[in-house]
């Protein structure tokens, strides 16, 4: 039998839909950054808290961009160790929760004055909408992977990262495992 199987290649396909949703979450609060800064001066809405916010949300998508990124494996021990919630001994929940608070941020940012399509652009505010979207249905997608992506107690993030070979070498894995 090879090393994988159809949840392996599945949960990597929504990696790869993970990456592309958190991209579109950094171009849309990175688009609202620019296009309100300009605005607040024309119009007065927004203030340092509005544009802080977005800031914010920009380095915590690109936190959670990299615990999605294969290639940081350098970085896998220190994800496991601060980050456990993101590292391979844990499921998908705590992503899922990041993909909810960062589709409904950006989507609020449309409820604010201004921020309508003739103040924004139709461009901006269609890819706004996208990535809130993509955010939101990532949550969902998220969460049902992190519970059927599991193999025989273990959990969906090693089940993506090894395939099936995380079956028959768990025991030979133990630095990788996080240990309090």
């Amino acid at each position: 039998m090879g090393k994988y199987d159809i949840k392996y290649i599945v949960l990597n396909a929504i990696r790869c839909l993970n990456i592309l949703s958190i991209l579109a979450c950094i171009a849309a609060s990175g688009s609202l950054l620019a296009k309100t800064a300009n605005l607040s001066g024309d119009i007065g809405y927004y203030n340092f808290f509005d544009l802080a916010e977005k800031c914010f949300i920009i380095l915590l998508a690109m936190c959670v961009l990299v615990t999605e990124i294969p290639m940081v494996e350098l970085l896998r021990d220190k994800i496991n160790t601060h980050w456990p919630h993101f590292g391979n001994n844990h499921g998908f929940f705590v992503l899922s929760a990041c993909f909810l608070f960062l589709g409904a941020d950006v989507l609020s940012f449309l409820a604010k004055k201004g921020t309508d399509e003739e103040h924004l652009g139709g461009h901006f505010f269609r890819l706004v909408q996208a990535a809130g979207f993509m955010a939101l249905v990532m949550a969902i997608i998220n969460s049902v992977a992190s519970i059927f992506g599991k193999r025989s107690g273990e959990p969906a993030r090693r089940v993506r990262s090894w395939g099936k070979a995380s079956e028959a070498s768990a025991s030979h894995r133990m630095e990788d495992m996080y240990m309090p």
